[in-house]
């Protein structure tokens, strides 16, 4: 079942990416939108957690130790990608991000001894390759956001092996509820010191109160079968099934934000991740 939640996932995630970007390329105020993405799906969690899934809670300080440091990771990916949003296309943006597959599988690798086969290296291969062909272009790889990209490409990596290793003392939707509200108070942190216009918070709920509240419900319920997917299956395996966002993400970019440069290298570039994809299914 894991391959379904992740590879639903992805979907959820793509359809949020494009809204991240819908706005985001129009607004400079990232840090408020980012507070409030991090607050406002746990009202989703709510429910779930109070009918879903009975409560387990770490025995050890360990658990606690490896939460924390999941949520600090979040928050340096989630500041990094929102930077990144104002300066990249999604359809090149994403594929790019998919560099975090270089790092997945040492760090499981290292820290959660999960041994990679010979079948999931050669999809992990093909995803990577798919992203960097989607995103490299005329010598070099296009968009000013790329450092951006890449540094948050790795705290995301950093995040998926501890999220893996934390798994164990949690239950899998007060965990995911638990990310948000650890990531919100670290985006909370980074704004100590820095100018507040009056009212700037509200006036930008009112202004984008719906894409928020749709993107709000996608992020909670992506995250969640992420989180499903990772309790179920190998961080090794379940990641670069999630990647396949890339293919839904520069769909929607070539389709709905007209992104429509270089489609014969972006349409090679899915091609190449979704076979990456099928190679990792069980």
């Amino acid at each position: 079942m894991w391959f379904i939640y992740a590879l639903l996932a992805g979907l959820f995630l793509a359809i949020e990416m494009l809204l991240w970007r819908h706005i985001l390329k129009r607004e400079h105020n990232y840090s408020t939108f980012i507070l409030l993405f991090q607050f406002l799906p746990l009202v989703f969690y709510v429910p779930l957690i109070a009918f879903g899934e009975r409560l387990s809670l770490p025995t050890e300080n360990i658990g606690w130790i490896l939460a924390l440091a999941a949520g600090g990771a979040w928050t340096l990916n989630q500041i990094l990608s929102a930077k990144s949003y104002r300066t990249t296309e999604v359809s090149v943006r994403e594929p790019l991000y998919r560099t975090k597959l270089i790092w997945i599988p040492l760090l499981a690798l290292l820290f959660l001894a999960e041994q990679p086969t010979l079948e999931k290296i050669a999809g992990m291969l093909l995803v990577l390759a798919g992203a960097f062909t989607v995103a490299y272009s005329g010598g070099k790889f296009k968009g000013e956001g790329v450092k951006l990209v890449l540094a948050s490409a790795f705290f995301a990596s950093v995040a998926l092996v501890l999220d893996k290793a934390a798994l164990s003392h949690f239950s899998p939707t007060f965990y995911a509820a638990l990310m948000f509200a650890f990531s919100g108070f670290g985006v909370l942190l980074s704004r100590i010191g820095r100018k507040k216009l009056p009212g700037e918070k509200r006036a930008f709920f009112v202004k984008h109160w719906k894409v928020l509240m749709v993107a709000s419900l996608l992020e909670a319920l992506s995250f969640w079968m992420q989180i499903k997917a990772l309790s179920e299956g190998e961080a090794g395996a379940v990641v670069p099934v999630l990647e396949m966002s890339v293919v839904f993400a520069a769909a929607g970019g070539m389709i709905f934000l007209g992104e429509c440069g270089g489609l014969k290298r972006k349409i090679a570039g899915i091609a190449l991740a979704v076979a990456g994809a099928l190679l990792l299914k069980p």
